[in-house]
This record gives C-alpha cells, sequence and structure tokens, in this order.
C-alpha cells in the first residue's frame, strides 16, 4: 500500500469536508455571497488539473438542494428565500450571514429544541424585521425584543410568511430560516418549505 504524502491528507479532508457542506447546506454558491466556498473549490480543482474555465462554468452552473438557501421566486424586486432545512440556530446563523450584504426580513420559529436564541441576537444581526411563527414563536419574539430588534409574532406559519409579503420592498430579502423543527405545523421541513413556496407563488400572481 502506498503511504500518502502530508498535502494528498490535507486535499482528502478539506474535499471531504466541502462535500459535507455542500450535501448539508452549508456551503453555497448563489452569486449574492460565497462564504469563501469559491476559494475552497478552486484550490482542490487545481490540485487535480482542472481548468480555470470548467471550474467557472461548474460554480457558477451550482444549485443547492431544495429548502437550503433556495432561491424560490421574485416578486416586485424582492427576492424568497427558502432555507427550510435549517432547523437549528447554526444553520439560521449561516443564512443571514451568507446575506450580509442584503436588506433582510427573517422568519423564525416552529417546534424549539432548548435553543437559546440570545447566542444569535446577542450578535446583533443585521436585519431589517424579524418575524417569529409557530410554539417557540413567543419564545423567540420575547428573546428578540430584549436586544431591541425590530419584532413581530404570529401563531400560524401562514400567517407570518403572509405578513413578510405585505411589508417587504423593492430589494428585500425574505429568508425562512427557521432554526427549530417543523412539527407543531408540518410533518417535515420539506413540507413547510412546499407551504412557503406555494404561499410565495400564490402571492405573487
Amino acid at each position: 500500500l502506498s503511504i500518502l504524502t502530508f498535502e494528498q491528507i490535507l486535499v482528502t479532508v478539506v474535499l471531504a469536508a466541502l462535500l459535507y457542506g455542500l450535501s448539508n447546506g452549508i456551503v453555497y454558491r448563489f452569486g449574492y455571497s460565497t462564504g469563501g466556498s469559491d476559494v475552497i473549490i478552486k484550490i482542490i480543482c487545481k490540485y487535480f488539473h482542472v481548468s480555470n474555465q470548467e471550474i467557472e462554468r461548474a460554480v457558477s452552473n451550482f444549485v443547492p438542494a431544495s429548502h437550503r438557501m433556495e432561491i424560490v421566486g421574485k416578486r416586485n424586486g424582492v427576492t424568497f428565500v427558502d432555507d427550510s432545512k435549517a432547523t437549528n440556530l447554526s444553520s439560521t446563523i449561516a443564512c443571514v450571514e451568507a446575506f450580509k450584504n442584503k436588506r433582510k426580513i427573517l422568519l423564525m420559529g416552529g417546534l424549539g429544541k432548548e435553543i437559546d436564541y440570545a447566542d444569535f441576537f446577542s450578535q446583533k444581526p443585521n436585519l431589517k424585521k424579524l418575524i417569529c411563527f409557530g410554539s417557540d414563536g413567543q419564545k423567540i419574539f420575547d428573546c428578540a425584543k430584549s436586544f431591541e430588534m425590530d419584532v413581530e409574532v404570529f401563531d400560524k406559519f401562514e400567517d407570518a410568511v403572509k405578513f413578510s409579503n405585505q411589508i417587504a420592498e423593492e430589494g428585500d430579502f425574505v429568508l425562512l430560516s427557521p432554526a427549530c423543527a417543523s412539527f407543531d405545523e408540518f410533518s417535515s421541513y420539506a413540507e413547510r418549505g412546499d407551504k412557503f413556496k406555494e404561499i410565495v407563488l400564490e402571492d405573487s400572481q
């Protein structure tokens, strides 16, 4: 058996981490923010002698899986992003960071997992509006208020999404990145994401 060099081991580890990130919606590429993933991809591809043209074509054509920071549509200059797969706080933070230079309306809520939301709001995330919903909606609302966030709360997911549509203006990004499980209203995060798309597409007609 041949022994791998340190460089080969390092590339293998980074490649494995990148593939894990892609499969879990951690690494993203929308043209809005790369989070450094472009640089990592290019380094690995160059190691395997992939041409610059092939790299650029692959990166520009990359489409994330459904419900993982998926752009589902635009209406009157408002962009809607389905990140329903974000069922924990770290995933929601990653989504907000991905669109850090955009004006954001964030939808958070659902069935919480003993989450300390102060870990997020203490960072003073740059949000135009936070809209809470579901079982943990009031808990999120109270925590956000304690950090002087601009926040509203609704009992039902559908009402929260429709309100986000009403207040969104040209240039806004409406992010569904709940940080919670979906089981208070839905059978899965996928069903929740599909409902978000349905409402968005319905309201855009």
